[in-house]
C-alpha cells in the first residue's frame, strides 16, 4: 500500500494533469485550513507547504467552515449559513456566515470552539444550518430552530469551494508564505490521540 504522503501528491499530478495545467501557470495555492480534524489539516497545510516551496508560490488559507459555508448556500436561497462540525470530545466548531456577492461569504464571527450548549446565533436574522454537527448535538437544533430555516447536515467543505473562495482573497492579497502557513486547530490540546481524529 502506498504511504498517504506520496498519494497526495500523486492525486495533484493526476489532477493537473485532467486539467491540462502545470504548476508553474498557479497564481496561488489555496488550501483548507481548518477547524477540522487534526490530521486532515495538517495534511492540507504541510501539503500546501510543499508545494510552496517548491513552487515559489504564495499560500491562501481559507476556512473549512467558511467553505462548508460557500458550497451550502449555493445551492440555497438563505443568505447567511450557520456551520458546525462535531470536533469530538463534547465540543463543535461553530461559524456564522453571510453571503457576499464579491468575496463569497463573509464571517460574521471568527470561527470558535464550543461546548454545544454554549452556541448561539448573531444577533438577527435566519440561518441555513450547515454540516454534522447539528444532528450530532440535536440540543443545539431544538434550543435554535426558531432562528433556522433549513438544513444542509449532510454537506461537507469541497476543495472547488476552497478555490472559489481564495479567487478573491488573492486579488486583494490575503495571502502568506509557506514559512507563514499555519493550521487553525482551534483545540491546542487533545485528551487522547484515539479521540483527536
Amino acid at each position: 500500500m502506498q504511504a498517504p504522503s506520496r498519494a497526495v501528491f500523486q492525486w495533484v499530478q493526476e489532477l493537473l494533469a485532467e486539467t491540462g495545467t502545470s504548476l508553474s501557470e498557479l497564481d496561488c495555492i489555496a488550501f483548507g485550513a481548518g477547524p477540522g480534524s487534526f490530521t486532515g489539516v495538517r495534511v492540507a497545510v504541510a501539503l500546501a507547504q510543499g508545494l510552496g516551496y517548491a513552487t515559489g508560490l504564495p499560500l491562501c488559507p481559507v476556512s473549512t467552515l467558511a467553505a462548508l459555508a460557500a458550497g451550502a448556500m449555493r445551492d440555497s436561497v438563505a443568505d447567511a449559513a450557520a456551520c458546525c462540525l462535531d470536533a469530538r470530545l463534547g465540543e463543535v466548531y461553530f461559524g456564522a456566515y453571510r453571503r457576499d456577492p464579491e468575496q463569497g461569504v463573509v464571517a460574521l464571527a471568527d470561527d470558535i470552539l464550543l461546548k454545544p450548549e454554549d452556541v448561539s446565533l448573531p444577533d438577527t436574522g435566519a440561518f441555513l444550518a450547515v454540516g454534522a454537527g447539528w444532528g450530532t448535538y440535536p440540543e443545539i437544533t431544538a434550543r435554535l430552530e426558531s432562528r433556522i430555516l433549513g438544513y444542509a447536515t449532510d454537506c461537507l467543505p469541497s476543495a472547488a469551494d476552497v478555490a472559489r473562495l481564495a479567487r478573491p482573497r488573492f486579488r486583494h492579497g490575503s495571502l502568506v508564505s509557506s514559512a507563514a502557513a499555519r493550521p487553525n486547530y482551534l483545540r491546542e490540546r487533545v485528551a487522547s490521540r484515539r479521540d483527536a481524529d
